[in-house]
């Protein structure tokens, strides 16, 4: 089947703009993760900052890790389960 200049302009306009929209959604999903890893941070760096406390300190530094890693870990398995649903 061949397609007509009007068809075939149309294809590369519609694979252009889904492209576009692919990439825009991957840029806002990545711009996402920078906030919140920017709010980890000035949330962490307020919390050093307002505790003298070398035990609070710790056990705050401790749940941070713990809690950011384990939803890196959620996530990763996410996206495993993803994939393997998709194959």
């Amino acid at each position: 089947m061949k397609c007509s200049e009007q068809e075939m302009n149309f294809i590369e306009k519609f694979a252009h703009t889904t492209g576009a929209a692919l990439e825009d959604a991957k840029l806002h999903e990545q711009l996402e993760q920078v906030i919140e890893d920017v709010k980890l941070i000035n949330e962490t760096s307020h919390k050093l900052n307002s505790s003298l406390r070398l035990d609070d300190t710790i056990h705050y530094m401790t749940e941070q890790i713990i809690t950011f890693f384990m939803l890196k870990v959620l996530v990763f398995f996410s996206v495993l389960q993803m994939i393997s649903i998709k194959y």
